[in-house]
């Protein structure tokens, strides 16, 4: 989160929607064509999604668990399960 927010995964302005994700990893690309070389994206648990009921177009809030300090507001543009297993 800190790299995106500082600009240090410039194009990037928040983690990888599937078609982002999926592309970097057969291409090395985004979908807009950019260069990128490896998949950013925020791993929830899917029970989490479930008990907080996370659905596309919610904005939540990512905390620091020791303080419980706000760190970022993000608005969900993509909920996805990443086929690990097949870019070994």
């Amino acid at each position: 989160m800190e790299l995106i927010l500082n600009g240090g995964f410039s194009p990037l302005e928040g983690f990888m929607i599937e078609e982002d994700y999926n592309n970097v990893l057969e291409n090395n690309r985004l979908k807009d064509g950019n260069l990128f070389s490896i998949p950013i994206n925020l791993d929830i648990n899917l029970n989490i999604i479930k008990e907080l009921k996370i659905k596309i177009g919610d904005r939540i809030t990512l905390r620091d668990f020791r303080d419980d300090r706000n760190l970022a507001i993000l608005t969900i543009q993509d909920i996805y399960k990443p086929d690990k297993l097949s870019y070994n």
